[in-house]
């Protein structure tokens, strides 16, 4: 089961459902989704790429089964990154559980498990310097900024901040399980004190002028290289998630821009950002999952897996992220990162067209 990533850190704004974070995520059951964010030794929950670990303590430890984290992954664009955690409710987990063992599609599973999930509170985090504490406020609490903000304190060049949302909105719940939710936001101060923060890694950027080689696989086992671009004027690299609902609720629009726009030398090629395991291997298992979300949404474009030499081109963490490159193979035009939708790209297109020499 894949978990969904947002970029920014609450669904008030409206750039939070755009794109995904491109932590590497495998197909399992709900149950399993949970243990694998946990560090044995402490029960923590760790993001070590975010320099963020939450060690639940007190009523967070008794409950931790029902807290859902989100790894947020920001961008040039969205520069917020961090973790939120919400609430899921016992009946959504368990119903989620089951449908996991009965082999129900992921995309199902995961709506399944976030149904009328309830949000606790984010841990956020910007370059020092580089983002006031105001945008900083509006970024994750929306424009009516509905979150309250406390600075955490600095590692390395980060300055981090906890963001808690007090709605305490119970209604959809059962008995049992608002007393549960209850019980955590009344203790959100515990939930405070347990953050551990480390400076979080550098993250490479894609850098536009740059030439790009590589020769990789499609989805069918054939073999893929950079020449591919010769035989258009412009393509456009998608790099997509298996998990990531804003790159799959888009490719209805790159699919008919692939179409439409053939004739005037302009190709769409998606690549599957999580197709390599943790050792840099294939993973079939993924593929497969891509194979059926591609057929599910009607795409016939090209579409590649992600390999070393892939990853080496196009440094990214965020889904989707999206990059034009010319009939030479040379990066042209500024790096997408998040979706966009049809009229917005069919102009990003257009302008690159008209940049391109004959």
């Amino acid at each position: 089961m894949k978990r969904v990533i947002v970029l920014l850190l609450t669904a008030a704004i409206a750039l939070s459902v755009t794109a995904c974070g491109g932590g590497k995520k495998t197909e399992q059951t709900a149950e399993k989704q949970m243990q694998e964010q946990t560090d044995t030794a402490e029960g923590a929950f760790d993001f070590p790429d975010l320099g963020i670990k939450f060690v639940p303590d007190g009523v967070w430890a008794e409950l931790r089964d029902n807290l859902l984290m989100q790894p947020v992954y920001g961008s040039e664009v969205d520069p917020v990154s961090g973790v939120m955690v919400d609430f899921g409710n016992d009946e959504a987990i368990e119903k989620a559980k089951n449908a996991a063992k009965d082999g129900k599609d992921g995309s199902d599973v995961e709506a399944m498990m976030w149904d009328n999930s309830k949000r606790l509170f984010a841990i956020a985090w910007v370059r020092t310097g580089e983002v006031p504490m105001d945008t900083v406020m509006e970024l994750v609490g929306g424009p009516d900024r509905l979150a309250n903000v406390v600075e955490l304190g600095e590692s390395g060049n980060a300055t981090f901040y906890f963001c808690t949302y007090p709605s305490e909105d119970t209604e959809g719940l059962t008995e049992q399980s608002a007393e549960k939710y209850t019980r955590l936001c009344n203790d959100l101060d515990t939930a405070k004190k347990n953050i551990i923060m480390s400076q979080p890694p550098e993250q490479e950027q894609i850098e536009a002028g740059g030439t790009v080689n590589f020769t990789t696989q499609d989805f069918n086992g054939n073999e893929v290289s950079n020449d591919i671009f010769a035989q258009n004027k412009v393509t456009m690299i998608n790099i997509w998630g298996s998990f990531c609902q804003p790159c799959i609720e888009e490719m209805p629009a790159l699919q008919t821009i692939s179409e439409d726009m053939k004739a005037q030398g302009v190709a769409i090629v998606g690549v599957l950002g999580d197709a390599m395991d943790s050792e840099g291997n294939l993973d079939e298992d993924v593929v497969d999952l891509g194979k059926m979300v591609l057929e599910k949404n009607g795409v016939t474009y090209l579409n590649l897996v992600m390999n070393q030499e892939l990853k080496d081109a196009f440094p990214t963490q965020t889904y989707p992220t999206s990059i034009l490159v010319d009939k030479n193979g040379l990066i042209i035009g500024d790096i997408i990162y998040g979706s966009r939708d049809e009229d917005q790209y069919r102009k990003i297109l257009s302008d690159a067209l008209n940049s391109v020499k004959e």
